[in-house]
């Protein structure tokens, strides 16, 4: 058997598992040497002006036995890589969850895109009248005791529209700050109050934005001073409120923001319409008493 044809079977060998990558190395390199130095075969020449082909980097293969045998392995499929982030504060984003009364598939994805944008969009513009002080001076009072009361959730906070979808959130009075939702005042009324958690729920239909706040105080206290300090805006008198529910109206040009807010057993409730363009206050007025009332019956006023 001359070189040409044991390099033939060392490769032979190791396509079939037969020999190890360092194994077939090792003897390639011993056959090589051997036909080289003329104990066999022909002597390997480099003729003069011809370049040498640069030998390719070595590599190790991995031969599954099933192979070796004949038998062909399926072909791995990887799912595509889904670059899909929604993170940072509410950046609680990582707490959004869309609830939908009816309806699936595509439709639902493009719906829940477009009213999450909207209800943005009016966090913004709420957060544009009302002002915002991102920042306290005052040091953080002493942490409230634990509340031993059931959590709420956010099912507490009902749709006041017919829209099918809304966005609902459950944050920390640090992440309402920082999405412009509270000042930093409330943030220290809140931890005073022991609240923990705030529930949200945003929903936007014919150009209106609704805002819904349910803060949980702890023990069993109701939340009316809460709610007092939570009341943004001018005060407003709105006709057909519950009794012990406040009101208060913002405006700049070209937009509006009504809002209430009111104590409820164990903690305090916040509403708020908002709009931005074409400004109809008679029909903001009527959204808000409707919203107010349909909240009432799931939150009562204390």
């Amino acid at each position: 058997m001359d070189w040409h044809e044991e390099i033939r079977r060392l490769d032979t060998a190791l396509s079939r598992g037969e020999i190890t990558a360092a194994e077939h190395r090792k003897r390639r390199d011993e056959v090589l040497a051997e036909a080289s130095g003329g104990a066999s075969g022909p002597r390997l020449l480099h003729r003069p002006g011809q370049v040498a082909a640069p030998e390719a980097p070595e590599h190790t293969v991995v031969i599954d036995a099933a192979q070796a045998a004949g038998n062909p392995q399926p072909e791995l499929h990887h799912p595509p890589r889904s670059d899909r982030s929604w993170s940072g504060p509410i950046d609680g984003a990582d707490v959004f969850s869309v609830q939908s009364k009816s309806g699936t598939g595509r439709g639902v994805l493009t719906s829940m895109v477009v009213l999450l944008g909207l209800a943005i969009v009016g966090a913004g513009l709420w957060w544009f009248l009302l002002g915002n002080d991102r920042a306290s001076s005052a040091p953080p009072p002493a942490s409230a005791p634990p509340t031993s009361a059931a959590p709420w959730g956010t099912d507490r906070l009902p749709n006041p529209t017919d829209a099918l979808f809304s966005t609902t959130a459950v944050l920390t009075p640090q992440q309402a700050l920082d999405n412009g939702f509270v000042r930093a005042d409330d943030v220290e009324s809140m931890k005073a109050a022991g609240v923990e958690k705030v529930y949200f729920r945003a929903v936007t239909e014919n150009g209106l934005v609704y805002h819904l706040f349910a803060f949980q105080t702890a023990g069993k206290t109701g939340g009316g001073d809460l709610a007092a300090n939570l009341l943004q805006g001018a005060k407003a008198d709105v006709d057909g409120l519950p009794d012990g529910v406040n009101a208060a109206r913002a405006e700049a040009p070209g937009a509006l923001v009504l809002e209430a807010t009111y104590g409820t057993d164990q903690g305090a409730v916040r509403i708020v319409v908002a709009r931005q363009g074409e400004i109809d206050e008679p029909l903001m007025t009527t959204e808000l008493r409707d919203a107010v009332r349909v909240t009432v019956g799931s939150l009562g006023v204390r």
